[in-house]
């Protein structure tokens, strides 16, 4: 398994147990679109590969953290969490 593929699997548990969201090939995807176009809203950096941000989908806030490098939705942090920018 690779890392990408890791990640996404990670992430699919994690936006299951903190948001009970099915985060399905279409949600990430648009997910994803919305940080690649800047739709979303940037929260803080924590890497050079590593970002946080806050998205929506279906009228519902998410914070995600997102890996530049490969693309992809490492984890859902719990709302409360991010307000102290940690990860």
């Amino acid at each position: 398994m690779n890392k990408k593929k890791a990640e996404q699997i990670h992430s699919q548990r994690r936006a299951l147990e903190r948001y009970d969201l099915d985060l399905t090939s279409d949600v990430r995807d648009a997910l994803r679109g919305q940080i690649k176009k800047q739709k979303g809203t940037f929260l803080f950096r924590e890497s050079r590969r590593i970002t946080v941000w806050e998205v929506a989908h279906l009228e519902k806030k998410y914070r995600v953290v997102y890996d530049k490098l490969r693309h992809e939705i490492v984890t859902f942090l719990p709302m409360a969490e991010t307000s102290e920018y940690t990860i």
